[in-house]
């Protein structure tokens, strides 16, 4: 937790919730006395901080082996590099397997009401540079509605010298955190890999956290709405469902022959 709204939020959900003897459970990234780090902030959320340290139990995971990384590999590439004729014509073809519209067309789309200029708009997948995702002023409120409205996301031409901005670097963290959550595919090109050049980077909050997320989303253990929907099959490929007809029951005399 590092907003402060969100904190003075969650102390009176928690202050009803344990007045009302209400049964809880809670995952957080930190300690207890871990929360809202911020020194500006921090003393305003310490009676917060007593209370859960008071009310609940807390176990720690401090398992050494992070499982998101060193999974399968999926089946098809989901980060690109480098910024190259075969990435392009890489993402073309990803395009084209997901979206039955055609080649792609620049297009203007609204994400919260601010305008977003894409390579690509389709039914499910929308492609768009990093420029006019990440490094143009928005909020994780345009990311929310682009997760509502789109299964995947193909961020394009990611020049990694820009991630050094925290705004930048924030704003990614965001993006990856909302699809994330909302099981959204991530398609990634970049000049180098994105991996390695959000390593040992500062400026964000949570970014280990980035890190392991972004393992997963390439793996195939990341089951995402963009391919759920594509395996699923269409009415035309379903099966016809048998029914039974019912007959009217038949009346049989005891004399007369079977």
């Amino acid at each position: 937790m590092h907003d402060i709204a969100d904190a003075f939020l969650m102390g009176r959900f928690l202050d009803t919730a344990i007045r009302l003897g209400t049964r809880i459970m809670l995952t957080s990234n930190y300690a207890p006395d871990g929360l809202l780090s911020d020194p500006k902030f921090h003393e305003r959320f310490v009676p917060t901080i007593e209370q859960i340290k008071r009310h609940f139990r807390v176990i720690h995971f401090d398992g050494a082996r992070d499982y998101r990384f060193g999974g399968e590999a999926h089946p098809s590439p989901r980060f690109f590099s480098p910024l190259d004729a075969a990435t392009t014509r890489a993402l073309q073809d990803l395009f084209l397997r997901y979206e039955s519209s055609g080649a792609p067309q620049a297009t203007k789309v609204n994400a919260a009401g601010r305008p977003l200029t894409a390579h690509g708009v389709g039914a499910a997948l929308l492609w768009a540079d990093f420029e006019t995702l990440c490094v143009e002023s928005r909020s994780h409120l345009d990311y929310l509605d682009l997760a509502e409205r789109w299964q995947g996301i193909i961020v394009d031409h990611v020049h990694t010298e820009l991630l050094r901005k925290p705004q930048t670097l924030q704003r990614l963290v965001w993006l990856v955190d909302i699809l994330y959550d909302r099981k959204r595919a991530l398609f990634v090109a970049s000049d180098q890999p994105i991996h390695a050049a959000l390593r040992g980077l500062e400026g964000a909050h949570d970014l280990s956290r980035t890190l392991s997320r972004l393992a997963e989303m390439q793996s195939r253990a990341y089951r995402n709405t963009l391919d759920d929907a594509i395996d699923r099959p269409t009415p035309t490929e379903r099966k016809p469902q048998r029914r039974a007809t019912l007959l009217p029951p038949r009346w049989h005399h005891p004399d007369a022959a079977p």
